[in-house]
């Protein structure tokens, strides 16, 4: 029986200076969450880094969003070199390594992913969204004990965090621990009524449960949803 489950892979972007006279490039090169604009805040981004008043801070943030925008086109290359660039710039700084991450991780490279995720914790013990994509690659890897202790890890840093609670519930319904899914689906569906991906879940906990008529509710409710779409790709927009 094959499961849905969530790949939190999250493009981050990070906010760089309000200077007046490119306000407007700005605002779109932070622009992830849409996709026919990308190319469109891609050169937005060119024009910020070809400023000369750039300092190595905003330079990073310019590097780190372009490369979320790259991503997003699906130009891993690009969105690559992009990240390397901001994590050189800002070593200390957690945010691009998870970028680089998810770039790794889409890329099938679960080891180098793996490998920023736990860099971005090591700076940032907290970050909610880097314990949970490590758990995802762990969970690629077969690894299911120390998945969980990702997601345990990341719903202790965020309790307000979605992503942890539904990564868990899948790893539990590969379990076929049913019920303890379909609670971790459900405190998902609480923090984000719209979360599709956390409806479908549920509904197919309950379909293996053999409660068909409660598994048509929440595979209906997910169809209509306008929460996360079916990939569990979801543009982060993060401040610097």
């Amino acid at each position: 029986m094959r499961f849905l489950i969530l790949a939190v892979i999250v493009g981050l972007t990070i906010a760089g200076p309000a200077f007046s006279q490119s306000d407007a490039d700005w605002v779109m090169c932070t622009d992830v969450n849409n996709p026919p604009a990308a190319e469109r805040n891609i050169a937005a981004c060119d024009r910020v880094l070809a400023g000369r008043r750039m300092t190595t801070r905003d330079r990073a943030a310019a590097f780190g969003n372009r490369c979320a925008l790259w991503d997003m086109r699906g130009d891993s290359d690009r969105a690559l070199a992009d990240c390397n660039q901001s994590i050189g710039l800002r070593p200390r700084l957690a945010l691009p390594y998870v970028n680089r991450g998810n770039i790794w991780y889409a890329k099938g490279d679960t080891a180098r992913a793996i490998a920023d995720y736990s860099e971005a914790i090591r700076l940032d013990p907290k970050f909610a969204l880097a314990y949970t994509n490590r758990g995802n690659a762990l969970r690629d890897k077969g690894d299911y004990d120390r998945a969980v202790a990702d997601y345990n890890a990341a719903i202790a840093a965020n309790s307000k965090f979605g992503g942890g609670y539904v990564s868990r519930g899948n790893v539990l319904l590969m379990k076929q621990q049913y019920d303890r899914a379909i609670d971790d689906f459900s405190s998902a569906i609480r923090i984000d009524p719209t979360d599709a991906f956390a409806y479908t879940s549920r509904g197919t906990a309950q379909r293996a449960k053999g409660n068909l008529s409660q598994a048509n509710v929440d595979f209906n409710t997910a169809a209509l949803s306008t929460g996360p779409i079916a990939a569990g790709r979801a543009p982060w927009p993060i401040r610097n």
